[in-house]
């Protein structure tokens, strides 16, 4: 994406993130616009709205539809994308609210991924462990099986990555010998 397109991104997405913390309505932004990228997400909005082919009149269309059940706050986020036509920008802008977010909230979701599920009293732990070493504030947990990583447990944070699986342990120990 270019510097432009990018710039514009995190003017869209700051607004938002502001207009929201100056009416004390950040957690409901959020947890709204978390709502908006499940929908996106569940039905490939993202490939929809980038996609060139598709006529701005179609894109419009479907943006209205969710102006009908979003905040006023929110409506006017779509009103500037509608106005400007910047459409491929929707779902990166709200995918940044996200962030600007849960940085002006001081709570970050954290992604755990395990080769099993976890039991509440590892949860906990893996929280608050996380919490301290990365000096932050877990909002939610987000839990992933994957067996391909063996064991361990790989967890993301605020855009860090603490990876303690066995397939990345054994993946050094290989590069070592190597």
């Amino acid at each position: 994406m270019d510097a432009t397109k990018q710039e514009l991104i995190d003017t869209y997405s700051r607004k938002l993130v502001d207009d929201a913390r100056s009416n004390g309505d950040l957690t409901s932004l959020f947890d709204e616009v978390h709502q908006v990228l499940t929908v996106f997400d569940q039905q490939h909005l993202e490939t929809f709205f980038r996609n060139t082919t598709i006529d701005d009149e179609t894109k419009a269309t479907i943006l209205s539809l969710f102006q009908k059940e979003v905040s006023p706050t929110l409506k006017t986020f779509f009103d500037q994308i509608l106005l400007r036509r910047d459409y491929p920008l929707v779902y990166p802008a709200l995918a940044e609210v996200i962030h600007y977010s849960q940085a002006a909230m001081g709570e970050y979701d954290m992604r755990v991924t395990t080769a099993v599920p976890l039991l509440a009293s590892q949860r906990l732990r893996l929280i608050e462990k996380t919490e301290t070493l990365l000096g932050l504030k877990v909002r939610q947990l987000i839990e992933a099986v994957d067996p391909e990583i063996l064991g361990g447990f790989i967890i993301e944070a605020n855009h860090k990555v603490i990876d303690a699986s066995v397939r990345h342990q054994l993946q050094q120990i290989k590069n070592e010998i190597k």
